[in-house]
């Protein structure tokens, strides 16, 4: 039996696969912090692409595992770093975005923590 909450699977197969996801949640996040940290050390084009990478990601599969806000977060900002990355090098790469994407990991990692 399947039910939308599950997204048509099974719910031991969404169980699964659910756990699976929460138990590569501190890599992703690792990898999600290091990407912002090489940014601010390094504000190049690769770097942001590094950092968009992540909110890609957490854009398109936070939502299926019940972390909605997450994936409503991200979008903006996987909008906003793309159109970053199109205007390379004419974008600002500073402190104001730095903090702002210091904001969106801490949020993250709060919806992380507090969600299913």
């Amino acid at each position: 039996m399947t039910d939308e909450s599950n997204n048509g699977l099974p719910p031991e197969i969404f169980q699964e696969l659910l756990k699976k996801y929460k138990e590569s949640l501190p890599e992703r996040m690792n990898g999600f912090n290091h990407a912002i940290q090489l940014l601010k050390k390094n504000p190049s084009k690769e770097n942001l692409t590094q950092v968009r990478f992540f909110v890609h990601k957490f854009a398109g599969n936070a939502g299926t595992y019940g972390y909605q806000t997450v994936t409503d977060l991200c979008k903006s900002w996987d909008a906003k770093l793309s159109e970053m990355m199109n205007q390379f090098p004419n974008c600002k790469l500073d402190e104001s975005l730095f903090n702002e994407l210091d904001a969106l990991f801490k949020k993250i990692q709060e919806q992380f923590s507090h969600g299913k």
